[in-house]
């Protein structure tokens, strides 16, 4: 059977499979608020979960289900099967763990905005890393940290308000604060014109020179530049640059006496 009534059908069938998925994650009794008349959205919010850790996807699998105002949809285990669902269910809002196998959440995040910008994403993660950075640069909705899911009903307050626009929540609290964090690691184009120098055996005052800069202001860079990329020595801080892809793949041939540098954003990857 070919036409508008097959590709009907396997759409029910994709909607049917993803509901059966979660059959295993019966609601906890209790664990909701409800909806009511003083502030439940008119028809419920529908949420995908992703996460690689069974007990994390079942907990917040469970919260939703049981929350009046909430449907789950289906979940997920891997970025790849959460883009598929996400192709076939189109909910309005995914839960998103980012350290995954097959592909990461921040790259999932990406394709998201990409190509179903209206779904709302609240990124769940353990802690600060790496990945969250990634992450950051897609502009995910809300983040929460997974010890707040031990609060039952909290993480289904923040899928509420995040879904209805809300603005001051914890999670957008914690956003702003994270891109906080985010900015303050980025290497400005000046450090970067002092790391490179310093990738060239140029001493503090040979920098200035070089720089037309006072040696104690390209001594304070040199250890904001050690702060930034959370080493101890510039010897360390050269090494690190050129590891995570700052100054070039190898050692330059020769000095570039004063030649400045676009900003770059800097790895968390240790």
């Amino acid at each position: 059977m070919s036409g508008p009534v097959a590709a009907r059908r396997r759409t029910g069938r994709r909607r049917a499979t993803a509901r059966n998925r979660d059959a295993r994650f019966p609601p906890v009794a209790g664990a909701g608020p409800g909806g009511d008349s003083s502030g439940a959205p008119l028809r419920k919010i529908s949420v995908l979960v992703v996460d690689d850790v069974y007990l994390v996807r079942r907990q917040v699998a469970q919260l939703v289900a049981a929350d009046e105002r909430l449907e789950l949809v289906g979940s997920a285990d891997d970025g790849l099967e959460a883009l598929a669902l996400i192709e076939a269910l189109r909910p309005d809002l995914v839960v998103l763990d980012l350290v995954m196998p097959k592909m990461g959440g921040a790259e999932v995040l990406e394709r998201i905005r990409k190509d179903w910008s209206a779904t709302k994403v609240l990124v769940l993660t353990g802690a600060p890393s790496p990945t969250l950075h990634d992450a950051l640069e897609s502009h995910p909705d809300s983040l929460l940290y997974k010890d707040a899911v031990a609060e039952a009903g909290h993480i289904c307050d923040e899928i509420v308000a995040v879904a209805t626009g809300g603005r001051d929540t914890e999670g957008r609290k914690n956003l702003r604060h994270a891109r906080r964090i985010d900015q303050d690691r980025d290497l400005t184009a000046s450090e970067l014109a002092v790391l490179s120098c310093a990738a060239e055996d140029a001493s503090a005052p040979e920098i200035a020179a070089r720089l037309g800069r006072s040696v104690k202001t390209v001594r304070n860079q040199i250890q904001a530049i050690h702060r930034k990329l959370d080493v101890s020595t510039t010897t360390g801080a050269v090494a690190k640059a050129y590891e995570i892809g700052l100054l070039g793949l190898s050692k330059p041939a020769g000095p570039t006496p004063g030649q400045d540098a676009p900003t770059r954003r800097v790895s968390r990857t240790k």
